[in-house]
């Protein structure tokens, strides 16, 4: 397909990725290692005073810690400026950089969006982005 028709007739780019949800009934804070954190690309001191939360294990999660699926998701709206891009046969690492300038939010983020919260685990976002 020739890049002008997809930059003309598309107008976003839905991507998504289930993770488990941390079992609300055996949930526990931690602080994690900072081998973890920088696998998540993370540093300790950006972290602050946040909590970090895992499943211990009990009956109602079958002693699996997760309870449920959350979705994590990355939503890309083309602008002129991506239009563009995509009709030049721009890598795709140039789109990417240019959409995260524009404010896209990546399954990274949302990952990291979903732990911060206390939904999901670490082990969870580095596994599935």
């Amino acid at each position: 397909v020739e890049p002008f028709l997809i930059a003309s007739s598309l107008e976003a780019v839905l991507a998504q990725r289930l993770v488990r949800r941390i079992c609300t009934h055996c949930k526990t804070s931690y602080v994690p290692s900072g081998d973890l954190l920088t696998q998540l690309g993370v540093a300790r001191e950006s972290v602050g005073n946040r909590q970090f939360f895992y499943g211990k294990g009990c009956p109602t999660c079958s002693q699996s810690g997760y309870r449920g699926r959350l979705g994590i998701y990355e939503w890309l709206r083309l602008s002129e400026s991506l239009r563009d891009l995509v009709t030049q046969r721009a890598p795709t690492l140039v789109i990417k950089q240019k959409a995260i300038e524009q404010g896209m939010r990546t399954l990274r983020d949302d990952g990291l969006r979903a732990i911060f919260d206390g939904h999901t685990t670490i082990e969870e976002v580095i596994k599935y982005t």
